[in-house]
């Protein structure tokens, strides 16, 4: 007995067009920049012939923000290093807690908490802000100006 298979031929069609790439979504404003894209700005940036646009703590810079007595750095050093030898056997950390301050006036009605050193033994105790000392912070930060600095300093720190 003899069988006979014929091999069809493959069909004759056209190749298939590509398939079309999704198109990307659009980035929200907010997004982040990759690292590539970040590191292309930097690079653009330190590169760019514009420079810095401001004068950062050069004399033209502290000149800006009115006449300050100088400070005996030594001197400063010194006291508070003799301060803080005073206090090394005292209580006080434990006495008079750390706590929240604004304007001047001490917000000590929250909960007590022990503060730590460098070294995770125990150096004293501190007051946790209530929510409404939080407010007060917060209100105050917001409404607070300044009395030696209403002025625009903007310009007189920048590159001329």
């Amino acid at each position: 007995v003899r069988v006979r298979f014929r091999v069809r031929p493959p069909p004759q069609s056209l190749p298939l067009p590509p398939k079309p790439r999704p198109k990307p979504k659009p980035k929200p404003k907010h997004a982040m920049r990759s690292v590539r894209e970040t590191r292309r700005a930097l690079r653009r940036a330190a590169t760019s012939r514009l420079g810095r646009s401001y004068n950062f703590a050069s004399p033209a810079y502290a000149s800006a923000f009115g006449g300050y007595p100088e400070v005996d750095g030594s001197a400063l050093r010194e006291a508070a290093v003799a301060h803080l030898d005073n206090m090394k056997d005292s209580t006080a950390w434990y006495d008079d807690p750390v706590c929240t301050v604004v304007d001047g006036v001490a917000h000590m009605n929250g909960s007590a908490t022990t503060t730590i050193d460098a070294f995770e033994v125990e150096n004293g105790r501190q007051l946790l802000a209530t929510a409404s000392e939080v407010d007060a912070v917060l209100e105050h930060v917001v409404s607070y100006k300044s009395p030696g600095f209403s002025k625009e300093l903007r310009a007189k720190v920048r590159w001329s």
